[in-house]
């Protein structure tokens, strides 16, 4: 019985306790023995070991044993190789003691992220530049009508593609190939079906004209977020993806001939020059009575107007006109329809007319072109987009253009043309305007006298 078993009032002798404290040291030697294995007892552990390592071989096939990394016991240095079998051999019995070595069966980690994966352009933090101008029939314009049939013919919806500088091209398996990538790795493994269209027979002013690839097979969510972003950048390829049809834009006009310089306050002269032309103006405000479903609120007809000239913007650009620096204004408007047909028929009206000023009478040129974005708001030397620190400029498809001009001998001409079939759309458009003229009419003369108009 030991002393801290003992009762607390009963002590041994002397004699009791120099027998005790000899037993102890025996005790104490023996344990020290046994601890230390001599020469045999080494030497039989190595036997034993280098046995059950035969056995797993011959049973399992070379052992798959991970290899540890440095810890407390091979950090100093060198240790003996017995030693190290003897603590993997624990290590493995409790797989809950701490650094636990994984097993043979454990699940490999996740392997890394793949370090060619073409990088995307980073969105800025105010998002990338809205890009203006873009109608149906710009989007449509350089696409042959048979192509456009059978892509509406396909099941299910479709959004559209088109590059950065890129143009129509009568060959462009390259082109196809690298949207197919682009999508895929923004994407995922998703299937994706990348259409090129043949290109129409029509005229155009316009250097590099937008060409747009069919996408399709895609669910919703893919194709929003696709479109959301806008804006797919990448060393190789730059692409805008749309959604179909094509979304109506604000931009309506950029006028010209005014003496202004470029400056908010002159920005706000041309904004109420705009509005006053268009109060007094009986076609527009015919227009905007019968076309008013891309106006959610139920206006009656006079808050219906107020909501439209109200939403006026004018911006300003200086560009270089025959060697001279001068101001343009870009006009937007809240676009009162979502009818593409009637969307053509809005801005065709608006760009008929001249506003006066005070200071001069401003006349609608013709739009801009952007060979990069293309927007029609701006031309390609004052595009945003230019400005993005990283852009990727699509340098690479300067020799795709080169092989794409010896193969479209089509696109070779350029001058002005109308779409195919429009003329006769805005026919339609126009009788279903007329029917309804008296109305507007009478509307204009009574709102005049209200001192609004």
């Amino acid at each position: 019985m030991s002393t801290s078993q003992m009762p607390p009032n009963i002590l041994p002798d002397d004699d009791g306790m120099a027998l005790l404290d000899k037993a102890i040291a025996d005790a104490e030697q023996i344990g020290q023995n046994s601890a230390e294995p001599g020469p045999l007892s080494k030497r039989q552990a190595r036997k034993n070991n280098k046995r059950a390592l035969e056995d797993d071989n011959r049973n399992n096939g070379p052992s798959k044993r991970a290899i540890p990394k440095p810890n407390s016991l091979t950090a100093n240095g060198p240790i003996d190789p017995m030693v190290q079998d003897e603590e993997m051999t624990a290590r493995e019995e409790d797989t809950n003691a701490p650094n636990a070595l994984p097993s043979a069966t454990a699940a490999p980690p996740n392997p890394p992220a793949a370090t060619t994966t073409p990088h995307f352009l980073p969105t800025p933090e105010e998002g990338f530049p809205k890009v203006h101008g873009i109608t149906h029939r710009d989007v449509f314009a350089m696409v042959a009508r048979d192509s456009k049939e059978c892509w509406d013919s396909q099941d299910g919806p479709y959004i559209l593609a088109y590059l950065a500088n890129d143009r129509d091209v009568q060959e462009a398996t390259e082109r196809v190939v690298r949207l197919q990538s682009l999508i895929k790795v923004a994407l995922g493994s998703t299937p994706v079906i990348v259409g090129h269209a043949k290109p129409s027979n029509r005229r155009t002013s316009d250097i590099k004209p937008l060409f747009p690839y069919y996408i399709g097979g895609l669910t919703m969510d893919q194709m929003d977020f696709l479109t959301t972003r806008g804006c797919w950048s990448t060393p190789t390829t730059t692409a805008f993806f749309i959604p179909n049809p094509p979304p109506p834009s604000e931009f309506v006009m950029t006028l010209e001939n005014l003496p202004l310089a470029a400056t908010e306050e002159n920005n706000n002269i041309v904004k109420k020059t705009v509005q006053q032309k268009i109060r007094q103006n009986s076609d527009i405000l015919n227009f905007i009575a019968v076309n008013r479903d891309n106006i959610l609120i139920n206006y009656d007809f006079l808050d219906l107007l107020h909501y439209v000239v109200d939403s006026v913007m004018v911006t300003n650009l200086s560009i270089v006109q025959r060697g001279t620096t001068t101001t343009v204004f870009n006009i937007y408007i809240h676009p009162p329809t979502l009818n593409t047909n009637a969307l053509e028929m809005w801005i065709s009206k608006l760009r008929k007319l001249d506003y006066t000023c005070i200071f001069g009478t401003g006349k609608p040129r013709a739009p801009f072109h952007c060979t990069c974005c293309k927007a029609r708001d701006h031309p390609a030397g004052l595009c945003e987009y230019l400005k993005i620190p990283g852009w990727n400029n699509n340098q690479a498809l300067s020799k795709l253009d080169a092989e794409a001009a010896q193969t479209s001998s089509t696109s070779s001409m350029r001058g002005r043309g109308r779409g195919e079939g429009a003329e006769e759309d805005r026919r339609t458009v126009g009788a279903r305007a007329t029917g309804q003229g008296a109305v507007a009419s009478s509307a204009h003369n009574m709102y005049s006298s209200t001192g609004y108009w």
